[in-house]
């Protein structure tokens, strides 16, 4: 199961996993965040996920089943800051993220 934390930023702000795996998110950092689908990056996957808001030490472990990259972002401190994709599969990802300098 790969490991994403935040704690001022997602890090690593790239995962890739094989269809069928869980990804964990765990929120280090003393504020809540949320994990919000990101459809504005180029060439991510249209996706929903529900996810409330993670609280300080709170986790969240979604399995992603289909091939595609999944962009996300914390709403809460907006996408320059905090955000993140997951790569399935044998996706090829030529985009830079909005929070990568």
């Amino acid at each position: 199961m790969p490991f994403l934390s935040h704690a001022a930023g997602f890090a690593p702000l790239r995962v890739s996993v094989d269809p069928g795996d869980r990804v964990r998110w765990e929120n280090l950092d003393a504020t809540a965040h949320d994990i919000t689908p990101d459809t504005e990056v180029g060439g991510a996957a249209s996706w929903e996920f529900d996810a409330d808001t993670v609280e300080s030490g709170g986790t969240l472990d979604p399995v992603f089943e289909e091939r595609g990259l999944y962009a996300y972002r914390c709403s809460i401190h907006g996408p320059e800051a905090m955000c993140g994709a997951v790569v399935v599969g044998d996706v090829g990802v030529d985009t830079a993220l909005p929070c990568q300098d």
